[in-house]
């Protein structure tokens, strides 16, 4: 049997994913294994999901200069060395979470974990939102009503990690530790709080490494540059549009500021909301 823990991080898609797992795959690159976005039900070694990666990082399976790379060498050798696995899910249902079933097809392959911990990953909705849309836009071939119908479905999945994230944050027993993306983005005295979580030591490393998962992103091939994560909304197409979305839904706002604070909701929203009332 592998002696082994097993991290699980979870995030929507454009939630910053990449950014958080390439940091925390630099936390003990050395005794880490890595599955990127691992699908329910699925064998983990059947179904690959190459990912470009930092150097150093192990992983299963990662992109170099646009190619899949695939090394199951590293997989024997975590059998018998062990260590930490971490493994990536993206989209999963937060509202049906069984993670019993989730933890199968890894438990299949390495036997029980000596331990279990749970990553969620929730971006603000402001930024989150035209990130989503721009990543539909292209998936949709330029169709801006499939898109903008796409985002609005993805809108209602995120509540459900706004909520699992805000349960966590009040519970004395957490099963998820929350990563807050911006302040995650932001804070040093944030990340070493989450690597902690984790019982390791933040290092902050792969800050700036930019994957090339997904595409659609501003950032692809370039450096982190937080002042543009951190202000998709500001500069956002389609503004009018993302406005009528999310008043007509009034349960992010009300997440967005419990979760990051009053101060996270754009001036012209509170606006609006002010002339509504």
């Amino acid at each position: 049997m592998t002696d082994y823990q097993l991290i699980k991080v979870f995030g929507l898609q454009r939630s910053g994913n990449h950014a958080v797992l390439n940091w925390l795959l630099s936390l003990d690159q050395e005794n880490m294994l890595f599955f990127n976005n691992l699908k329910l039900d699925q064998d983990i070694l059947e179904a690959p999901s190459p990912v470009s990666l930092p150097g150093g990082v192990r992983a299963f399976s990662r992109r170099i200069e646009g190619k899949p790379f695939f090394y199951p060498e590293l997989v024997d050798q975590f059998r018998t060395d062990g260590g930490t696995l971490v493994c990536s899910y993206e989209q999963i249902d937060m509202g049906s979470f069984d993670e019993n079933r989730l933890d199968k097809r890894v438990f299949d392959e390495f036997g029980p974990a000596s331990s279990r911990k749970n990553v969620l990953i929730v971006r603000n909705p402001f930024n989150f939102l035209p990130s989503i849309y721009k990543l539909f836009l292209q998936h949709h071939k330029g169709d801006d009503r499939k898109a903008m119908a796409s985002a609005k479905l993805r809108l209602q999945r995120w509540k459900h990690y706004a909520r699992l994230a805000i349960e966590q944050q009040k519970s004395k027993c957490k099963r998820f530790q929350p990563v807050l993306f911006e302040r995650w983005l932001e804070e040093r005295s944030y990340r070493d709080e989450v690597a902690a979580y984790l019982g390791l030591t933040n290092h902050d490393r792969n800050l700036s490494f930019v994957s090339d998962a997904g595409g659609g992103s501003s950032f692809e091939g370039l450096s982190v540059d937080r002042t543009k994560i951190a202000s998709r909304w500001a500069n956002a197409e389609k503004k009018e549009e993302f406005q009528r979305l999310v008043m007509g839904n009034k349960q992010v706002i009300d997440l967005a500021a419990s979760l990051f604070g009053r101060s996270s909701i754009p001036e012209d929203i509170l606006t609006l909301i002010e002339t509504k009332q």
